[in-house]
């Protein structure tokens, strides 16, 4: 069973691990995030700039599981504008096909 639900603080650590594993194979599609993005205290900063933006109202963004609970997705909803009653569907990212996420998933951070 797939489940979705909005991103949360503790979402913090499986998903830099989601981030990670999947890194070469997102960098195929859209440019990549760089070093940086997956140094510990960087993605924390970021992901607490998403939740503020999340807290305010600006942008949804949500966090795919499979039935293992590890993260198989991500999906953004930004540039929401409650007046005219859209967003626009920002990145879906996915991990890559037949990934053994239940066995596999590595440790990629990396702290400074």
């Amino acid at each position: 069973m797939i489940s979705i639900h909005l991103l949360r603080e503790q979402d913090e650590e499986d998903l830099v691990e989601f981030e990670s594993q999947n890194r070469l194979y997102f960098a195929k599609y859209v440019p990549d995030r760089g070093d940086p993005y997956f140094i510990r205290d960087n993605f924390r900063s970021i992901l607490q700039g998403l939740l503020e933006e999340q807290y305010r109202g600006l942008s949804y963004f949500y966090i795919v599981k499979n039935e293992m609970n590890s993260i198989v997705g991500r999906i953004n909803l930004v540039d929401i504008d409650i007046d005219k009653r859209s967003g626009h569907v920002g990145i879906f990212r996915k991990s890559m096909p037949r990934q053994p996420l239940s066995t596999s998933l590595t440790r990629g951070y990396r702290k400074n």
